[in-house]
């Protein structure tokens, strides 16, 4: 008996045996081996997370005091070394109090010394020299605090007048331009110079002149002017008696090196509570000195100006931060190990590091630095799905950033190693 030929199988029949015993093995190994390359090449550990560092320069008064200048702007760029701000350290109202009072110490001291030192003529000299020596310095530095103050008022004055003399300036090219001959569109050409000057007189008296440069100078502005000039005056005065003073105070202390030889045995006779006291003056009136110079605080880096938290006019206390200075670039990457430790860390140890930017940038870097103990991790390195009150601990390490990489200080980025 003759085997009967085979039955073709309908498409429909073997697609249906092929979708299901091959398909399915077909897209679980695609599936699988795509899982592999994302891990390895999008995908860090989960032990290991790392965050750019962020450089950054907090600027802080040392002495409390009132900001009488800010000199950048929220996100300027600065250099190192770049005036920031300046500070008054004290209220000249409060220093002119402090030496009042220390004037009338040292005249209440001297008093008491005339009936007891009047037959010392030398010794009396020498000590109503230094009385009047510290006395002299006590309204210097007094007019000082006040030449600060002015000289403030009269920056501000000039940059008004500024202003003034620029709006001036546009109101009288304005004028100039409107009140030309020939402005308003004339046709046709004068027959003669006469006729010209005929025509310019009869539409300058038909054309409504506009306001006058002189207006500018009216109310307000004659305020303002004499505002400046006060301030010009005042400026002026108080430098004035400071070069007196400064030359007085000079002469004083010539008077005092004639007397030198003297000064031996005056320190032996004088009381020891007079000298004391004398030295107490002294060491005040050099501390008040030095609150009067304005403070200048300067960048200490090159960077850009993140934060602003004060103005001028404000008063600031010592050590209070206004100012936020951020680096331009980093140089490292701040990682943790997270636990449990199952990667053992040593240095020169090459690292991957990868962007989570756009464009994925990839670089290789080294472990510069690794940490002793466990650290609390960074909330922004954490797992979304972790909460917020948990505090998680891993060890620290430091990863030199890759030249070239395109990251900025504060970027979360993804470490792998990649071998010894």
């Amino acid at each position: 008996m003759e085997p009967l030929p085979r039955i073709p199988a309908p498409p429909g029949a073997v697609f249906r045996e092929f979708r299901i015993a091959v398909l399915p093995v077909v897209v679980f190994a695609t599936v699988l081996g795509m899982t592999v390359v994302t891990w390895k090449r999008y995908v860090g550990p989960s032990q290991l997370v790392g965050e750019v560092e962020a450089i950054r320069a907090q600027i802080a008064p040392p002495q409390s005091g009132e900001i009488a200048a800010l000199q950048v702007r929220l996100l300027e760029q600065v250099r190192a070394g770049q005036p920031l701000a300046v500070v008054i350290p004290t209220d000249p109202r409060a220093i002119a109090a402090k030496l009042d009072l220390g004037r009338q110490r040292l005249e209440l001291l001297r008093e008491s010394l005339d009936a007891r030192l009047r037959q010392q003529n030398n010794q009396i000299s020498l000590l109503r020299l230094q009385l009047e020596w510290m006395d002299q310095r006590a309204q210097l530095a007094s007019l000082k605090a006040h030449q600060t103050y002015f000289q403030l008022e009269l920056d501000r004055q000039e940059q008004l007048m500024n202003w003034l003399r620029e709006r001036a300036r546009i109101t009288e090219s304005r004028f100039h331009d409107e009140a030309a001959p020939g402005s308003g569109g004339v046709s046709g050409a004068p027959d003669s110079e006469a006729e010209a000057e005929a025509e310019a007189e009869a539409e300058a008296a038909t054309t409504p002149a506009p306001q006058s440069p002189t207006w500018i100078l009216s109310g307000a502005g004659l305020e303002r002017v004499a505002d400046y000039q006060i301030a010009t005056r005042d400026l002026a005065d108080v430098t004035g008696q400071i070069r007196e003073r400064e030359q007085l105070v000079a002469g004083i202390e010539r008077a005092m090196e004639d007397l030198k030889p003297e000064a031996g045995r005056i320190d032996a006779e004088m009381p020891a509570v007079v000298r004391a006291v004398l030295d107490f003056e002294d060491q005040e009136l050099r501390a008040m000195e030095s609150q009067v110079q304005p403070i200048t605080l300067v960048a200490p880096m090159d960077g850009t100006v993140s934060s602003v938290l004060r103005r001028v006019g404000e008063h600031v206390l010592a050590g209070e931060i206004f100012l936020t200075i951020s680096a331009l670039e980093s140089r490292q990457v701040v990682g943790y190990l997270r636990q449990p430790a199952n990667l053992e860390l040593t240095t020169n140890t090459l690292m991957t590091v990868r962007s989570r930017s756009r464009h994925h940038d990839t670089g290789v870097g080294r472990v510069v630095a690794i940490g002793t103990q466990m650290e609390p991790i960074l909330p922004q390195l954490l797992p979304r799905a972790a909460s917020p009150s948990t505090i998680e601990y891993g060890l620290p390490f430091l990863v030199s950033l890759p030249p070239g990489l395109r990251v900025i200080g504060g970027e979360v980025v993804d470490l792998h190693p990649t071998g010894p």
